[in-house]
């Protein structure tokens, strides 16, 4: 299980289909879609990454737990570390950074529905 926490902006709608990188190994170009259900599923065509999983949002701060996760279709996944991410929305866009600096290196953008 990998846990993802991101903190920000408290009032960012975070639901839908976004693109961008996403903090795994070689994965600059994913497809992220945060369901209103409270699931999450990601796909990085390029770097092989494909994951599912459960995410909550409250206040200022999202956190995913993948249920699965794997790499160019082998075995799952295992012994991911936590990953803390800073976040800061901005309508249909998100700058995720360091959660201790002001770093927001990766962004993602909303894609149209």
């Amino acid at each position: 299980m990998v846990v993802v926490t991101v903190s920000g902006c408290t009032g960012q709608n975070v639901e839908g289909a976004w693109r961008g990188p996403f903090p795994l190994e070689g994965a600059a170009d994913c497809r992220i879609r945060l369901l209103s259900n409270r699931t999450f599923d990601l796909s990085c065509p390029d770097s092989g990454w494909v994951g599912t999983g459960r995410y909550t949002k409250a206040a200022d701060r999202l956190e995913f737990s993948f249920e699965a996760l794997t790499r160019h279709e082998a075995r799952p996944v295992g012994g991911i570390p936590k990953v803390e991410l800073g976040m800061e929305g901005r309508g249909n866009r998100l700058e995720l950074g360091d959660p201790r600096t002001r770093d927001r290196r990766l962004i993602w953008n909303r894609l149209p529905p």
